[in-house]
């Protein structure tokens, strides 16, 4: 039952935030509200409990969603980088650690889940010098990409 909550509360906000050209201004209030209410770290936290392929999926939909926001990017950096390399790029990855895995032997599927994760990246990266530093900065990053 706490799966079945924790994915619709996902799609609910994923859904909320979802860039559709009719909605566009109400879309970034709904982004802006997200962000002012501490949801952000609620997604976070969210992220790293969840080993669900579904709740990640949506999750990071969420994140690839307000990454598009100006006004939350540097929240986005700040608090929910590092547990997206940690949790889903890295992992998703042949790296591990400081050294590339050759134990894989099938190619790697680009799932939706470590592309809305690159997705959101790709959106940060244009916050700017700060954000691009604190991008390189963060560890897995470049070498899991």
């Amino acid at each position: 039952k706490q799966w079945y909550q924790r994915r619709v509360r996902a799609f609910y906000l994923r859904q909320s935030v979802q860039h559709q050209n009719i909605k566009f201004c109400y879309d970034l209030l709904d982004k802006i509200a997200i962000k002012d209410s501490h949801g952000v770290p609620l997604l976070v936290q969210l992220l790293k409990t969840s080993e669900n392929f579904e709740i990640q999926e949506l999750l990071t939909g969420v994140f690839w969603n307000l990454s598009s926001s100006e006004k939350v990017k540097p929240q986005l950096l700040r608090q929910a980088l590092e547990p997206l390399v940690r949790h889903i790029l890295i992992p998703q990855s042949s790296w591990k650690g400081s050294q590339v895995r050759h134990d894989v032997t099938t190619p790697l599927d680009c799932t939706t889940v470590f592309r809305n994760a690159t997705g959101c990246l790709r959106n940060l990266s244009s916050a700017g010098l700060e954000g691009r530093q604190a991008m390189r900065a963060c560890y897995g990053l470049v070498d899991s990409l």
